[in-house]
């Protein structure tokens, strides 16, 4: 491998090398079933155990009937269980009580679909220890084409797991440390650096105050230095804003979500409708933070690249979860190859929503608009809905923001 390869932090390079390791794995199951079809019966069950019993990982074999008849050495060495424990149903006793059903579930519908499948769960290892391993299965098939059932093979990732739960950590501990830093900036704003400029705002209004003793050159010279003052003060107090927005912590989630439509329509030339309905009053700061960051990067998003001249930001709630959606008219583009090269903004986005448990689906496609939704699950706590009624603006209403 290249060295830039063995360069890269040890969370990644386990990652990668497990990544490796997967790939090869399921190339072997392939080539242990090619090798399988090709023998003759009578060598067939002796040849196919030396090649499975041999191969780095753990192989299994199921009939047409979904049910697992067989188990290599690999298997049987990690579990500490015998062929007839593990015979038949007898391997899912080491699956972890909460990736049972859902393991029985995916593989039977990968089984009746005859597609292969790749599957994350927990199996007991012979010390007791729960390990996660991916499973990886194919479709077998006889030499007249015919399902005689499934190949496949586990391979311990409980490391690579472990690699993925550090960054996703530390991708967390930097969201939380970036707010906290835009808190701190927002107030070094507002408190250090708007107080000075208003006070050089009354200065100047002070020395206007004194027409005899100044020319009118000065006079225009002042006023249009008075005017600047004022233009600097004020995108001072937007930025702050911006950075820390605290119409969310005073007033509340649908408030500041109006205050941001109304800035961005006025700062641009899309006209932003906020539409709402009966949303929870006391919606946790988490939550209510996440949803405003994701309304800030997608409008800005529709501003600079959508060439829509209007855009609709819409906030709901069911029983169990709030729900964002941002939708526009524009330009419109490719999910794909956003995925493939996703920008900041969009990790941003994804990331924000895991620390709260949600969801993020972006539907687009070009010259037919963009459609980027969130989904947060809401405490089982009960919350109370904004001012107890859904008197507000439903999500059927429309309501332009109002301009100035």
């Amino acid at each position: 491998m290249p060295l830039a390869f063995w360069a890269l932090p040890k969370p990644y390079l386990v990652a990668a090398l497990l990544i490796c390791v997967v790939q090869i794995a399921f190339i072997a199951a392939l080539v242990i079933q090619r090798t399988w079809l090709g023998l003759s019966m009578q060598d067939r069950d002796s040849r196919f155990r030396d090649v499975a019993n041999a191969a780095p990982v753990m192989i299994w074999m199921s009939g047409n009937d979904k049910v697992y008849n067989y188990f290599s050495k690999k298997w049987l060495e990690f579990t500490g269980r015998s062929v007839e424990q593990e015979e038949r149903d007898g391997w899912l006793e080491g699956v972890h009580p909460k990736d049972r059903e859902k393991l029985v579930l995916d593989y039977s519908y990968s089984f009746d679909e005859r597609v292969e499948f790749k599957i994350e769960f927990r199996l007991r290892r012979f010390d007791g220890q729960y390990r996660w391993v991916l499973n990886l299965g194919v479709p077998r098939f006889d030499a007249r084409d015919q399902f005689v059932g499934y190949i496949g093979c586990c391979i311990d990732i409980e490391q690579r797991r472990a690699a993925e739960a550090t960054v996703l950590e530390v991708s967390g501990q930097l969201i939380t440390a970036q707010e906290e830093e835009r808190a701190h900036t927002a107030r070094e704003l507002h408190d250090n650096l708007s107080q000075r400029m208003a006070m050089l705002e009354i200065g100047l209004q002070q020395l206007k105050g004194k027409p005899t003793e100044l020319s009118h050159a000065a006079k225009k010279h002042l006023n249009d230095v008075e005017k600047i003052a004022s233009e600097i003060s004020s995108d001072i107090h937007q930025l702050s804003h911006r950075l820390h927005p605290s119409k969310l912590h005073n007033l509340g989630l649908v408030v500041a979500l109006h205050g941001l439509c109304n800035e961005i329509s006025k700062q641009s030339n899309v006209k932003i409708h906020f539409t709402y309905g009966p949303v929870p009053k006391d919606l946790p700061g988490d939550i209510s933070l996440c949803l405003y960051r994701i309304s800030q990067e997608a409008l800005n998003n529709v501003v600079r690249h959508s060439s829509a001249r209007e855009a609709t930001l819409d906030l709901s709630r069911t029983n169990h979860t709030i729900g964002l959606c941002i939708l526009d008219a524009g330009l419109g583009f490719n999910p794909e190859r956003v995925q493939e090269k996703a920008g900041l903004g969009l990790v941003s986005m994804r990331e924000r929503l895991r620390l709260v448990g949600g969801q993020l689906s972006i539907a687009s496609a070009p010259f037919h608009g963009t459609r980027v939704c969130a989904q947060v699950p809401l405490p089982d706590r009960s919350l109370p809905e904004e001012n107890g009624s859904t008197s507000h603006v439903h999500a059927a209403e429309d309501r332009e923001v109002p301009h100035g």
